[in-house]
This record gives C-alpha cells, sequence and structure tokens, in this order.
C-alpha cells in the first residue's frame, strides 16, 4: 500500500510546480524520502539551516499531502 501512496505524494509534488525552485541537492533530499528507512543524525533544526525556503516549502507541502492521505 505504501508504493501507492508514495506515487500519489510524488506525483501531486511534482504537479505542484515547487520542484522547479529546488536545488538539485534539495530535490534529492525530497526524493530520498521515499527510498530510504534510514534516520539522519542531527535535529531538524540543524538541518533546515542547510536548505532553501523553498526546500522548506517543498518539504512542508510533502508533509501535508501525507496527513491528507492519511
Amino acid at each position: 500500500m505504501q508504493a501507492c501512496q508514495d506515487k500519489v505524494l510524488l506525483t501531486e509534488f511534482f504537479f505542484s510546480g515547487l520542484i522547479n525552485d529546488l536545488s538539485d541537492q534539495e530535490l534529492l533530499a525530497i526524493i530520498s524520502v521515499f527510498v530510504t528507512t534510514e534516520k539522519a543524525g542531527g535535529s531538524v533544526a540543524d538541518c533546515s539551516k542547510h536548505y532553501s525556503e523553498k526546500f522548506t516549502e517543498a518539504f512542508e507541502f510533502m508533509e501535508a499531502q501525507a496527513n491528507a492521505l492519511i
């Protein structure tokens, strides 16, 4: 079932237009959520220092869409 949800989330993300404003590294970070189950070290606050405002917007969009599906 999760693969189906992932497809819906990724489709919503790609059609949202948010992908256009992300750097390659930021896009890779978003997409990596769907292919790995490992947890990164460090806190969210530490990680957010390394990404742009557009990345944060894209991440929040993905989170909201996931919550809507649940």
